[in-house]
């Protein structure tokens, strides 16, 4: 299952989908977050609390994998330590495998954490 839209924020992923995932969240095997990317420029307070509302709707799963925002971006801290709280996995974003944007991944990028994920 994909539950996302390009661009969105994390409070726009919480309120658009956050409620679909919750009661099926049991029977992922693996869940993978990418979130926090989208949240501006700026730090916002409420970040934190859309990461855990997104964490939370898939407390069920059997594991939960994060890809962390690239260190420009503010939520990156509040991201890990959300992750952190539960014992998640955190994988970076390498420089050397993103696109001159430095938020999506190269070719090589999205092989990397496609193994990474399919070896846990």
């Amino acid at each position: 299952m994909v539950a996302a839209l390009n661009g969105i924020s994390t409070k726009q992923w919480v309120r658009q989908f956050s409620a679909t995932v919750e009661p099926i969240a049991s029977a992922f095997e693996v869940v993978l977050i990418s979130l926090g990317s989208n949240d501006g420029k700026l730090p916002d307070p409420m970040t934190y609390q859309y990461l855990a509302r997104a964490r939370k709707s898939v407390a069920h799963a059997k594991r939960v994998i994060w890809i962390a925002p690239g260190p420009q971006f503010p939520a990156r801290a509040q991201v890990q330590a959300v992750a952190m709280m539960h014992g998640d996995v955190v994988y970076e974003r390498p420089v050397e495998q993103l696109h001159a944007d430095s938020v999506h991944f190269s070719k090589a990028g999205y092989q990397r954490i496609a193994s990474l994920v399919f070896k846990q």
